[in-house]
């Protein structure tokens, strides 16, 4: 697998703990937003890839998974519905 990510993409050098860490990081991300998305009062913006809703839902959201912060209507996430085809 490695191989062929390094055949693919000539310009970078990643090894295989790395490739599996970034993995994780966006399977733990997606499943986040995905809980985050079927809260009361939440909406998924389709044109900027972001979960919106008021300052109340974010508080409720960084108690229940702290790392979510870093997309309180900043931070897209356009591999969405990508990875909702790879992890459902």
């Amino acid at each position: 697998m490695v191989k062929e990510f390094h055949v693919r993409n000539k310009y970078v050098s990643f090894t295989m703990d790395r490739i599996q860490d970034k993995e994780g990081q966006l399977k733990r991300d997606y499943k986040m937003l995905k809980a985050a998305r079927q809260q009361s009062g939440s909406s998924w913006n389709e044109k900027r890839n972001v979960v919106e809703g008021p300052p109340t839902l974010w508080e409720n959201q960084m108690v229940t998974f702290p790392k979510i912060k870093k997309f309180n209507n900043k931070a897209t996430f356009p591999l969405f519905d990508a990875l909702g085809e790879l992890y459902d």
